[in-house]
């Protein structure tokens, strides 16, 4: 349920916003949920699985950009 929500955050900055303004934005998420173990919200598979989705947004935005 959080990651779903956070995903669909980011898809919007990644289709709004310039990839360096948006790939900051995610790294906020990243560092949130990189902590969030300790607190017993994500796991530690959560925060590789967040960052593996991030690193596929940059590669897509940086495709279309290419395409132009």
């Amino acid at each position: 349920m959080i990651l779903t929500d956070i995903r669909k955050v980011i898809d919007r900055k990644f289709e709004t916003e310039n990839i360096m303004d948006a790939m900051r934005y995610s790294q906020g998420y990243i560092d949130g949920v990189k902590h969030a173990p300790r607190y017993g919200i994500l796991g530690s598979a959560d925060w590789h699985s967040l960052n593996d989705y991030i690193v596929e947004k940059c590669k897509e935005k940086l495709a279309l950009t290419i395409e132009r």
